[in-house]
């Protein structure tokens, strides 16, 4: 699968085969809704960790961080699990071919159509903190997506004073413009060199791109739905064969690499 391949190449050694996306949500920040618009349950769409009122939007990219899945799910209080199964996402996975799946955050539940981070005590391990780190350089694209979206559309910089169903129509208008820019601006090179310096100095522009917002935990340019810190059930046969690669080749997360920070508040602060 070209998606697959595409991912691969972006890490290290080819160590984390078979993603075929990227996935997370962020909350598109709207003014309170009528209650004629929202059932009469305007607190369900209220985010107490940023005061403001929003939509949970879930979204997939691919490796360029341009979207193959943008949907505008459920109110912001809502998690991004409940937001997910809202979908027809779970159906649509349940379907994958066996050793393809999903890579998100600790928000979703592990399985082997989804591989998540370790969080917590769990990353004192040499191995899964190694593996969180190789983990990060796939989920860091949909991050980069997210960023790059509400950077490039400026409506999305303030709240959305629009009703619930033109709300919807405006972010899935901006995500396809944002598909759009990236296919219009994509350099024509060869996917198949291989990552190292030339894919730090990748991100790293990238990242220089996009506008960061006020109160993001991270800094991006967009704010995530904010999970507790949280252990989700679940189990992975693909992610247990990971970790094993990771120690048998003695892989280590790279001392002072450019992700190391982002991805502990990520963690931390987001799950």
């Amino acid at each position: 699968m070209k998606l697959a391949v595409a991912f691969e190449q972006k890490s290290t050694e080819g160590l984390i085969r078979g993603c075929v996306g990227a996935i997370d949500g962020f909350l598109a920040t709207i003014s309170r809704p009528t209650l004629r618009d929202c059932g009469n349950n305007p607190g369900a769409f209220y985010s107490g960790h940023y005061m403001t009122y929003g939509i949970n939007v879930q979204a997939i990219c691919d490796v360029e961080s341009r979207f193959i899945f943008f949907g505008v799910i459920a109110p912001g209080r809502c998690s991004d699990q409940v937001a997910f199964e809202r979908t027809a996402l779970p159906n649509k996975t349940a379907l994958f071919d066996s050793g393809f799946y999903l890579v998100g955050d600790a928000a979703y539940t592990l399985s082997d159509v989804m591989l998540v981070p370790f969080v917590g005590s769990q990353r004192d391990d040499q191995t899964q903190d190694a593996y969180n780190f190789f983990l990060s350089q796939l989920r860091i694209r949909i991050e980069m997506a997210f960023g790059l979206l509400q950077t490039k559309w400026a409506v999305l910089k303030r709240n959305l004073t629009t009703g619930l169903e033109t709300t919807a129509k405006v972010l899935e208008v901006c995500a396809r413009l944002h598909n759009y820019v990236i296919d219009e601006n994509k350099v024509d090179k060869d996917i198949s060199g291989l990552p190292g310096s030339d894919e730090a100095d990748d991100i790293q522009e990238i990242l220089a791109e996009i506008t960061p917002v006020y109160n993001s935990p991270l800094g991006w340019g967009y704010l995530p739905t904010v999970e507790k810190l949280d252990i989700m059930p679940g189990t992975s046969v693909i992610r247990d064969v990971i970790l094993e690669r990771i120690a048998n080749m003695g892989l280590q997360r790279p001392p002072g690499n450019i992700e190391r920070k982002r991805l502990e508040l990520h963690e931390l602060n987001l799950m």
